[in-house]
């Protein structure tokens, strides 16, 4: 799974959610370089979000990896309602009882769609694509929302006893990189060492076989900062193998 490349509004660090805006130059520079880096995978198809950010990010690694790319709704960011295209000041100026609630990992906006929703559709989804492709690899472009409802997924089934609430389990992950103010660019050495962390600490949250970690927030890019809106695209895998 890959999260799309920067936009104007990741840059501003505005909530995206459903809204389109396209990616600017650094999210098309960070989407020529994923396709680099992996070039040589052996992939089957490539699915997207039909979210432009999402879509182009799709064209760029398709046009190098030699894709397809079919587009899933499915595959489309949570909806944050009435926050879409605000930064977090605006946020908490007109809507202070929901930020404060998201800044304590609980859902924030009162419309739109809860993180509940977002799982099943995305999990549904996902499960519609493997068994479409049971014996491929499957490349998979998308937003943090839906990786995170993968994460979710992937913890679950690591367990012996299932996950009791989705949104607690989405508050533990979002607080735990929220802390750390974390950056989840794959490119240097010193976030690859990061990332290692990350992997380590996730150890302590029992999340087995889940192969990369998206930041908590509405509408982030691809390789980018934690949270709603910070820059650039990168595996949800991790590390290369």
């Amino acid at each position: 799974m890959v999260r799309h490349g920067e936009t104007d509004w990741n840059r501003d660090n505005r909530f995206q959610g459903h809204a389109d805006p396209p990616l600017n130059e650094a999210g098309r520079a960070q989407a020529q370089e994923l396709a680099a880096e992996l070039d040589g995978e052996t992939l089957e198809v490539a699915y997207a979000s039909p979210l432009e950010r999402a879509h182009e990010t799709a064209r760029i690694l398709a046009a190098r990896l030699d894709l397809d790319v079919q587009l899933s709704d499915a595959l489309r960011e949570v909806d944050v309602g009435s926050w879409s295209g605000l930064t977090r000041t605006e946020v908490e100026a007109c809507f202070p009882d929901g930020y404060r609630r998201w800044l304590e990992y609980g859902h924030g906006w009162d419309d739109g769609e809860t993180y509940d929703e977002l799982g099943v559709r995305v999990v549904a989804g996902l499960r519609r694509i493997a068994a479409t492709h049971p014996d491929g690899q499957v490349l998979a472009v998308t937003h943090g929302g839906p990786i995170r409802s993968a994460l979710a997924l992937a913890r679950q089934k690591a367990r012996t006893a299932p996950t009791t609430s989705y949104e607690a389990f989405l508050a533990r992950v979002g607080g735990f990189l929220r802390r750390r103010g974390f950056d989840y660019t794959l490119t240097t050495e010193a976030t690859r060492a990061a990332w290692a962390e990350v992997l380590a600490d996730m150890a302590s949250l029992e999340v087995e076989g889940a192969r990369g970690l998206p930041g908590r927030g509405p509408g982030g890019a691809a390789r980018g900062k934690h949270s709603q809106g910070n820059p650039a695209p990168r595996s949800a895998r991790g590390k290369r193998e």
